[in-house]
């Protein structure tokens, strides 16, 4: 239980330090990753520690008011983490699904609305908690979810897990079908050449960011065609075979950066003071654009279905015993044993530790963040 309530601080505190402290990190989709963490770390500073402390002495020693605190505030800190996924998944989900429309989606006021409802939905929720259990004013010997009353049990397992469970699957599912989609049928159609701008680094490879804006839109639009950028007659144009070490770099749709090897064909490079343009043939582009966006589009389908599979693996086992207390149907520790609900209970919360852990492990930024730091703490 300590090491639970360790990783869940420790980790947490890890990310939000990178999340604040890289501005490369400072997107609006980031954002709600912030306020996971904080919700997370809250749970793991504020209400953990109790838990642990009522499991070892088998009693609840903060009185009958700070039950009613403690209750409420586990409802509303948990409760928020699960509406915080919710809203990721949901951000993920319209990436992909309306990827046009994403940028204004995705604006700094619809993100603050999301995590606003990610936070006062639970609020209100944990407010009825503790009127009930104020208006109750039951002697408790042990400070239980399961002791609440039969009504706001079904009301709570279905707004805290049950609707946000069925529509980040829903959402989940939406993502996979629209991956496979644009796997199967997504066809690109070029008239013309790429112009790409050429920035010369400290290794032989070249990377080349998209200056056209209608090129930038290329992961968004299934039908595409840019616009021809006249030459200059103070330009010297020459063509210029690729290397096996040039690339084309790319942002995605899901803020990752993809690598586009220029592999067969020449390109015309345009000489200049500042960095060179390049034009690129548009079937080697074509082919190896397709392939790099469905790798991410693929890539973000599989961690999304990865965090949504883990608070559902991570909660279930609660929710399950917690419903089933409705009307005495098979109550704690009659039918469900004090050891089985005590491991559904403290599963649930894992999950507020596995989140840290699963952006380090899937998110390239953070991983490269994080050995920043590491690095960083070593070398003092």
């Amino acid at each position: 239980m300590l090491l639970v309530d360790f990783i869940i601080i420790a980790g947490n505190i890890v990310v939000l330090y990178i999340l604040i402290s890289q501005k490369s990190l400072h997107t609006p989709t980031n954002s709600l990753i912030l306020s996971l963490t904080v919700s997370d770390l809250l749970l793991g500073i504020l209400i953990i520690p109790f838990a642990i402390v009522q499991e070892d002495r088998h009693e609840w020693l903060f009185g009958e008011l700070g039950c009613r605190f403690w209750l409420s505030l586990d409802v509303w800190l948990s409760t928020s983490s699960i509406y915080n996924l919710l809203a990721i998944s949901f951000d993920r989900y319209m990436a992909v699904k309306q990827p046009i429309r994403y940028p204004s989606i995705s604006s700094t006021r619809v993100i603050r609305t999301l995590i606003f409802l990610a936070w006062s939905i639970p609020l209100l929720l944990a407010s009825v908690l503790f009127i009930l259990e104020t208006l109750a004013d039951l002697p408790k010997t042990e400070c239980s979810p399961v002791e609440l009353p039969s009504i706001y049990i079904l009301f709570s397992a279905s707004v805290s897990f049950i609707i946000p469970a069925v529509i980040m699957i829903i959402l989940n599912v939406s993502i996979f079908n629209q991956v496979s989609l644009s796997n199967s049928s997504k066809k690109v159609n070029y008239t013309d050449g790429i112009a790409l701008r050429v920035h010369r680094g400290r290794r032989k490879s070249h990377a080349a960011a998209i200056e056209s804006q209608k090129v930038k839109q290329l992961s968004a639009s299934p039908n595409f065609s840019s616009d021809r950028m006249s030459d200059d007659k103070e330009n010297i144009d020459t063509i210029v075979k690729p290397t096996k070490e040039s690339h084309v770099e790319i942002r995605s749709l899901f803020s990752a950066t993809l690598f586009l090897p220029l592999i067969g064909g020449a390109v015309r490079k345009t000489e200049r003071s500042g960095p060179a343009t390049i034009k690129l043939p548009m079937r080697t582009y074509s082919r190896l654009s397709r392939i790099s966006l469905r790798t991410a589009e693929m890539r973000v389908a599989r961690t999304t279905s990865i965090v949504v599979g883990a608070f559902i693996i991570s909660w279930f086992p609660f929710f399950s015993i917690y419903v089933m207390q409705i009307n005495g149907f098979c109550k704690v520790p009659d039918c469900v044993s004090h050891l089985l609900f005590t491991v559904a209970f403290w599963l649930g919360y894992s999950n507020s530790a596995i989140n840290p852990l699963l952006y380090a492990l899937f998110s390239r930024d953070f991983r490269n963040t994080f050995r920043k730091v590491i690095t960083k703490l070593c070398q003092k």
